[in-house]
């Protein structure tokens, strides 16, 4: 089973005047996706008791995960991405998030209990810039960790949401040590490596029995296993419409491929397939308007 757990807000798009919203948050659409490719998968996230909360919390009732707990927050607000996309279809985000519901989660909601040894508990970035939620992060790892289920990451920065370089990679240091999956954009590992060269990003986080995926925009993915590593080419697309949540079922497709799985022991093959599989995934999001486009 996947539990994804995190942050599930409002991707806001102004057209003309007019609002046009849509239901996003990395590990919210990351768990969709990977339940769409039929993964046992559960998702657990905070939304205000407001419209905004209400318009999530039926979205996601649609879904069918095999576990949901959306937790209603009677004093915050539910969390806002206003987006904007340009003539290429490269988003960019500005964030509406003065103490929102998304950060604020509980351990008792949790459901470690229904999970077994070596399912994946995949943990939503944002709640990483306030202390609230990294506090949280933390107790969920070393509670998973205990529990030797693995801990997926996606890095997922948004730099705004930072006082500055330092602060968000301090946020992110005990993340990046945990994970057991991490996946980084191509621009995210060299900035959190501190390099301009691909080889010494990989090598300062690349270690032993953790699967290293980056993506790499229009020239694929790749992926790196105990000091190996391969390209993947990316699949065709003619017109890119919106990249929002491209990188989420990129993720989210290949954790359904990872899931149940021995997968620390797979061949290279194995490995060549499932990013093959989850580049087509991505590359399918990106020609329609929203992060997830199922309903």
């Amino acid at each position: 089973m996947i539990l994804s757990v995190g942050e599930i807000l409002v991707d806001s798009y102004q057209k003309g005047g007019e609002e046009k919203k849509f239901a996003g948050g990395a590990p919210f659409n990351v768990a969709a996706n990977a339940k769409f490719c039929g993964a046992m998968t559960g998702f657990v996230g905070k939304v205000g008791r407001d419209p905004d909360g209400d318009f999530l919390d039926a979205f996601a009732q649609k879904i069918n995960f095999d576990f949901l707990k959306i937790a209603r927050d009677d004093y915050r607000k539910t969390t806002k991405a206003v987006v904007a996309v340009d003539e290429s279809g490269e988003r960019s985000f500005r964030f509406l998030r003065n103490d929102t519901a998304d950060y604020n989660l509980e351990l008792s909601d949790m459901p470690l209990d229904m999970l077994d040894e070596d399912d994946i508990v995949h943990v939503g970035s944002l709640m990483l810039s306030e202390s609230a939620g990294s506090e949280f992060a933390k107790k969920l790892v070393e509670e998973s960790k205990a529990r030797r289920l693995l801990i997926s990451f996606d890095v997922n920065l948004r730099e705004d949401i930072f006082r500055d370089k330092d602060a968000a990679i301090e946020a992110y240091r005990p993340m990046l040590c945990a994970a057991d999956i991490l996946k980084f954009s191509s621009d995210e590992i060299l900035w959190f490596a501190k390099t301009d060269k691909m080889s010494e990003a990989i090598q300062k986080f690349m270690k032993k029995n953790r699967l290293l995926v980056i993506t790499l925009g229009d020239k694929g993915s790749m992926f790196v296993k105990d000091g190996k590593s391969a390209l993947v080419a990316p699949a065709k697309v003619e017109k890119v419409v919106d990249t929002t949540g491209a990188g989420d079922a990129f993720f989210g497709a290949l954790l359904y491929k990872l899931d149940c799985r021995n997968w620390r022991a797979e061949s290279d093959a194995f490995f060549f397939d499932a990013l093959h599989f989850a580049n087509a995934l991505g590359a399918f999001c990106i020609t329609k308007e929203g992060a997830i486009n199922r309903f």
